[in-house]
């Protein structure tokens, strides 16, 4: 793991720690900066912006289950918890 990746997942993990909603609202706070602050959904056709989307699960789910498969006892961050409503434009939007 590269240097970059490892500052990265630091990052990462901080902010999904500071979210009680979990991957899901890692995601919903995710897709609301590139709908905000990028032209993710409206810089292409749709399909292209949904391909990339897809083509980097698939990049990683792949080999995430293959790391679990060969480390049962690998301890992973247990960000699998489910939200509702989207907090993270509630908070831009009160301040």
């Amino acid at each position: 793991m590269s240097k970059q990746q490892e500052r990265i997942d630091g990052v990462l993990l901080s902010l999904a720690g500071s979210l009680e909603g979990g991957v899901p609202e890692l995601f919903d706070c995710l897709f609301s900066f590139l709908s905000r602050k990028t032209d993710f959904f409206t810089g292409a056709d749709p399909t292209v912006s949904r391909k990339m989307l897809l083509d980097a699960y698939e990049k990683y789910a792949g080999s995430a289950q293959q790391v679990v498969q060969l480390l049962p006892n690998l301890s992973l961050q247990p960000l699998t918890a489910t939200i509702s409503g989207s907090r993270c434009e509630a908070k831009e939007e009160g301040g």
